[in-house]
């Protein structure tokens, strides 16, 4: 279980910067649009 938990720890900081990046990038996306 302890291993289990470092590893989604791991995954949670790495998967949150990549959903900064997407939602910067949707952001964008959507001022193109409008």
């Amino acid at each position: 279980m302890s291993s289990a938990n470092k590893n989604t720890s791991q995954i949670s900081k790495i998967s949150f910067k990549e959903l900064q990046i997407q939602i910067e990038e949707f952001r964008q996306k959507r001022d193109d649009l409008n």
